[in-house]
């Protein structure tokens, strides 16, 4: 157990003593979470079975361990040779005509070096970054900044055939779902996105006009402070708090990237990543960009850049 919690594979354990196994899960559980036991997969001893001839079912439950005296709670989504199979067993893909596996980002150096006596190729994100930019806007070898928004935020600058790292942000992807579901209640990206649309950020947000009458060329309707006017309102909409969380990430995102293609005399930005197809996100984005009259690039598929690079990586060298 020590060991698999040195290796962060652990979310939560539970010693399963007076209380049974539900009530003593459920104290290690966050709130507004459930459990689901599979209690075809625990191997229960005879004696559970003869108990239950006079116990009701959901008392063995709450009463009895059933067996089980320690529970650990790992996510299923860990990086191993399993995960892999998982991924090729659901595109149904054939291993013999695979001749290498490229794997960028999260935990992906965690894995072994082979699968099945295919070779994987590490790729470190920033060159995954790099050509993953290169391959899906067809740029070349000019100069060029790209910025990567996933859970959080990569900016990276190309030039001379060399990707260097300009540095990153906490806020993206994994900003928006964890504000939302503490906020509203809501983490799917789809339901955020049209709760967004329908919502009106000018409600919470404090914008230029409201707070100031001139301010060089800042014009009226850029934000002055995120959620500024939500302290005075005591029912605040679902609707207008998805519009403004998500303002808000692309605003964070835009500034960023402005201020890395500014510093690399670049007029340009590249995107990749999943956060900018969520269209107020991306308008945000685009309005920080112009402030400094800097062009963002969207491309189709653009959540798959990192993808496309781990590949054009591998066939490079």
């Amino acid at each position: 157990i020590l060991n698999l919690h040195k290796k962060r594979f652990l979310n939560g354990a539970a010693h399963i003593t007076g209380g049974g196994l539900i009530n003593n899960i459920i104290r290690v559980i966050p709130k507004n979470y459930q459990i689901k036991i599979n209690l075809k997969r625990i191997k229960t001893k005879k004696i559970f079975s003869w108990i239950n001839q006079f116990v009701e079912h959901d008392e063995m439950l709450n009463t009895f361990n059933c067996g089980v005296g320690f529970c650990v709670i790992a996510s299923p989504k860990n990086i191993n040779e399993d995960f892999i199979g998982n991924i090729l067993d659901t595109i149904e893909l054939n291993t013999s005509k695979i001749s290498n596996i490229a794997v960028t980002g999260g935990k992906s150096s965690d894995l072994k070096d082979s699968y099945n006596n295919i070779p994987i190729t590490k790729v470190n994100e920033v060159d995954a970054i790099g050509y993953g930019a290169i391959a899906l806007y067809n740029i070349g070898n000019k100069p060029f900044v790209a910025v990567s928004a996933g859970t959080g935020t990569a900016c990276v600058y190309h030039n001379n055939n060399q990707f260097t790292h300009l540095g990153g942000i906490s806020v993206g992807g994994g900003t928006l779902l964890g504000l939302t579901k503490h906020l509203i209640d809501i983490k799917n990206p789809d339901d955020i996105e049209q709760m967004a649309k329908r919502g009106d950020r000018k409600r919470l947000d404090f914008l230029i006009g409201d707070v100031v009458n001139d301010i060089g060329s800042l014009y009226p309707e850029i934000t002055a402070s995120n959620f500024g006017k939500a302290k005075e309102i005591e029912d605040i909409l679902s609707d207008d708090t998805a519009a403004s969380i998500s303002n808000m990430i692309g605003e964070v995102i835009g500034t960023i990237s402005y201020l890395n293609a500014m510093l690399c005399n670049e007029h340009e930005v590249y995107f990749l990543g999943r956060v900018s197809l969520n269209d107020v996100i991306k308008s945000g984005i685009e309005d920080r960009l112009a402030l400094a009259k800097i062009n963002g690039k969207f491309e189709e598929n653009r959540e798959y850049g990192n993808v496309l690079g781990a590949l054009s990586y591998i066939q490079a060298k």
